[in-house]
């Protein structure tokens, strides 16, 4: 939870900034981060998009929740999942780049899109857009994170 705050705080800081006053502010994260990020992401509502890349698509293992200590305290997110904390953030952009598995492997987009269904579910009851994934040939992903991040 510390890093979550931490970034929160960061932007306190570009936020106080006059050139960056009232812009709207995007993260991009990247592997552990991404979930610290994610975190900021939905408790901060000034954080209008993130692109996380390479983001663990499910805490869930074959013993149940699997979690770094060093991020989140014991048992904080042993009740919910990834999926479940994008909806809470769901009214705002998400898009997820190069998406893992449990495995390490990168997921394909029909099965980060499986995965992470609550978070549709929850973008259609709200009418909002639900989150994007971008897998594929890093230029091509590339693209498609400057594209989301410049809209």
């Amino acid at each position: 939870m510390m890093r979550a705050f931490d970034i929160s705080r960061a932007v306190d800081c570009v936020r106080s900034m006059p050139d960056y006053a009232g812009l709207p502010v995007s993260l991009v994260s990247e592997m552990d981060t991404s979930l610290a990020a994610l975190v900021a992401f939905a408790l901060d509502r000034r954080i209008k998009r993130l692109a996380a890349c390479e983001l663990l698509l499910t805490l869930k293992s074959s013993t149940g929740f699997a979690q770094d200590d060093a991020f989140f305290p014991p048992g904080l997110l042993t009740k919910t999942d990834i999926a479940d904390i994008i909806a809470a953030a769901v009214d705002r952009r998400v898009l997820l780049v190069r998406p893992e598995l449990p495995s390490g492997r990168i997921a394909a987009s029909s099965k980060a899109s499986q995965v992470i269904e609550p978070a549709f579910a929850a973008a259609a009851i709200l009418g909002c857009e639900p989150p994007s994934v971008a897998v594929g040939k890093f230029e091509k992903v590339q693209r498609e994170m400057h594209a989301f991040l410049t809209e």
